[in-house]
């Protein structure tokens, strides 16, 4: 007797093979489904932890600016540091002269006439010399045209009309090019005439070189010429004068970033919430983080600085308190603190250990009866009246 096998047709098989399948995936979505829920709840955990745990303030570090300004009228002559320059104390910043050293020139508003001309010419000789390239470029494109213009009436796809009107822009063209090269060559010459007259009232020299208003350069001999340099080791963040420009006393020339963080007076300002303002004072220790891997400890300085306006990019849908109470930081010393922290304005977080503060405020409200928010004493009676 043979034995009996039952078959299943081939659909059948397939829908189990597919129902199969189907099982495997729901039960590899549920692994993960779970996986992240598990690490989210984790992270939830960790969040309420560290929020019951530490009370966290929003901040900035805080730098003294250390601006290099003109003591008096000055015409800056070369400008020999850059922003990003790294500069150690006594290094060159930028030589100058002093405007009312100058004698008769020190009024911008007032030139010699000659003076004023012999700049007008040169302006006038520059302007020129700048509409040379111009009009070789209008001549350059003309003649293209005009070699595409041919080609057209040598297959009769025109006549000879616009031919003939790019001809005579061409030779107008070449006119004005020889007009500007000549009015170069004449307002040359007269600032040449001129330089001699300056050269006669002593304003410029072979020897002595040459003042605001010359067009032949801006040195000056050793009396007249002064330095300015740096006054500590760091680094140029900015610089609002070039060569050759005027500053009037008390004009910021330049930013200087001291590397010495006890220099530049590197503190923390805070935003204390009213809430938390005690927490912060009676912190045991307190921990500024700039990032995941950048952090260090501080100190409270002064509390109550002023009440500020906490800043947009800090507000939320949940802030209670647009208004602030400022608090200062110091750092701690014998602390490694990273040259791209030393950054005015460089948001940070300030954390302090809420288990340690709320011991210390219980002993205070213990043994100093300081008053909670929800009780009050009547004068003259230590009786405890509820608020209502």
């Amino acid at each position: 007797m043979k034995d009996f096998k039952f078959e299943q047709s081939t659909t059948e098989q397939d829908a189990l093979a597919l129902l199969k399948k189907q099982t495997r995936r729901l039960a590899k979505q549920q692994v993960v489904f779970a996986s992240v829920f598990l690490v989210a709840l984790i992270f939830l955990i960790l969040y309420v932890v560290s929020r019951s745990v530490y009370t966290y303030y929003d901040g900035y570090i805080a730098l003294d600016k250390n601006n290099i300004r003109a003591a008096e009228d000055i015409y800056i002559l070369d400008m020999r540091a850059s922003v990003g320059d790294s500069v150690q104390r006594g290094d060159t910043l930028f030589s100058y002269v002093i405007i009312n050293h100058i004698g008769d020139l020190n009024n911008v508003n007032t030139e010699p006439p000659f003076v004023q001309r012999a700049n007008d010419m040169k302006t006038q000789a520059m302007l020129a010399r700048q509409e040379i390239p111009v009009l070789r470029e209008q001549l350059r494109q003309l003649q293209k045209q005009l070699y595409s213009e041919r080609n057209d009436i040598f297959y009769g796809l025109t006549n000879n009309t616009k031919q003939n009107d790019l001809k005579a822009q061409i030779a107008e063209t070449e006119a004005k090019i020889r007009q500007a090269e000549s009015k170069v060559r004449i307002y040359l010459a007269q600032v040449g005439r001129d330089r001699m007259q300056l050269i006669r009232a002593g304003l410029e020299s072979p020897r002595v070189n040459s003042m605001p208003y010359s067009p032949y350069g801006n040195n000056y001999t050793s009396e007249f010429l002064k330095y300015a340099c740096a006054p500590d080791d760091g680094y140029i963040t900015n610089i609002d004068f070039t060569n050759y420009s005027i500053a009037i006393r008390g004009d910021e020339i330049m930013s200087l970033k001291l590397r010495d963080i006890d220099k530049a007076h590197l503190h923390v300002m805070t935003y204390v919430p009213v809430d938390k303002a005690r927490s912060l004072m009676r912190a045991d220790s307190i921990e500024v983080i700039v990032d995941n891997k950048t952090r260090f400890g501080a100190h409270l300085v002064r509390m109550g600085l002023g009440v500020d306006e906490l800043p947009d990019y800090l507000m939320n849908n949940f802030s209670r308190d647009a208004m602030v109470i400022m608090a200062a930081l110091n750092i701690d010393k014998d602390q490694q603190i990273p040259v791209w922290v030393l950054n005015d304005h460089l948001p940070v977080k300030i954390r302090v250990s809420s288990v340690g503060v709320r011991k210390k405020l219980e002993y205070v409200e213990k043994h100093y009866k300081v008053a909670t928010p929800s009780t009050r004493y009547k004068k003259g009676n230590d009786k405890k009246v509820e608020r209502n």
